[in-house]
């Protein structure tokens, strides 16, 4: 391995440096550095990405990330480096959203950004230019709320190229994966999309839950994150199934279903679950507890998630379902 660069790190081989891969500035002139961790191990190999912390209140994220860099990945053993981001917007972090608080932009949405954009798009510009043009494989940790199974979403393996092989990553990380197709070249994207363009295998992990850094969540995460270090033979060992988490098995569609009326939804399905076309799996009620809307499954499937609060307005996410794809 060579030295190598990302950030104000130059970091040689067989080590691991702690530093920051940009500076932008609050309001009151405070300097805001994004956390910046490299290890870059002694013998030859990939280049992993590793993030957390997009959006502020995702954070078992970056507890994956803590204990990866501290005890579990060695640059004395590791063939290839890993560039780790734990916390990817410290503006939404401080601020609680899931937004950047200062230009209400979601950065998951920006990329590649610009550098004479806003807040966001100069920070996506950053992570791309810095970060994902150096990495030979990116991995973006995210959570979901507690109402909703984990899952990694990676692109369509029937692309025999890039997709496929961000789709077996994903499936090594060992948890149920859906896959869908990139947004086109040249769109603001996200960070999936703009890796799929340059050619680099990427795929995107919902842990749960948000607003804090739940044990299994992180022991999840850090299982995944080895099981594909290992298939990129980055590190020795055997691929370990997950434990303590549902995993649906086989190749997976998602659909989204959206609310028509506005209230309180009451779950009458379980996450994982089979369920079938046409089924009634909840209802969304007023203040009195009376039925304003059934909400109907539109496929044969499984129960992926509830929506992120519980309650909705019309045409907000109510409930992603999963199913079988030939």
């Amino acid at each position: 391995m060579k030295s190598l660069k990302v950030g104000n790190l130059d970091v040689r081989p067989g080590k691991v440096e702690k530093g920051s891969l940009g500076t932008f500035y609050r309001g009151d002139g405070a300097a805001v550095d994004i956390p910046l961790i490299v290890i870059n191990g002694a013998g030859d190999g990939p280049t992993l990405w590793l993030s957390a912390g997009m959006h502020g209140q995702e954070l078992s994220g970056v507890g994956v990330i803590w204990e990866l860099v501290r005890d579990k990945v060695k640059p004395a053993s590791l063939k290839g480096a890993v560039i780790a981001v734990p916390f990817m917007n410290p503006f939404s972090f401080t601020g609680g959203t899931y937004f950047t608080p200062q230009d209400g932009l979601n950065l998951h949405s920006t990329f590649p950004g610009d550098p004479e954009g806003s807040l966001t798009e100069r920070l996506a510009n950053l992570v791309y230019e810095e970060g994902i043009k150096k990495a030979d494989v990116v991995i973006d940790l995210h959570c979901n709320p507690e109402n909703a199974m984990m899952f990694t979403y990676a692109f369509d393996p029937d692309d025999q190229g890039v997709g496929r092989k961000g789709y077996k990553l994903a499936k090594a990380f060992g948890l149920t994966t859906v896959d869908g197709k990139p947004k086109p070249e040249g769109v603001s994207a996200d960070i999936q999309d703009v890796a799929y363009h340059l050619g680099i295998p990427s795929f995107l992990v919902e842990l749960t839950p948000y607003y804090s850094i739940s044990p299994l969540a992180v022991s999840v995460g850090v299982r995944g994150v080895l099981n594909v270090m290992k298939s990129l033979m980055m590190i020795e060992g055997e691929i370990e199934p997950q434990v303590d988490v549902h995993v649906i098995e086989g190749r997976l569609g998602i659909v989204f279903g959206t609310s028509s009326r506005g209230g309180l939804v009451v779950p009458e399905t379980s996450l994982g679950a089979s369920i079938t076309k046409g089924q009634t799996v909840g209802r969304v009620v007023d203040f009195f507890g009376d039925t304003l809307e059934e909400i109907i499954n539109p496929v044969d499937g499984w129960m992926l998630t509830w929506p992120y609060l519980n309650h909705v307005f019309t045409g907000e996410l109510v409930a992603m379902y999963v199913y079988p794809k030939g």
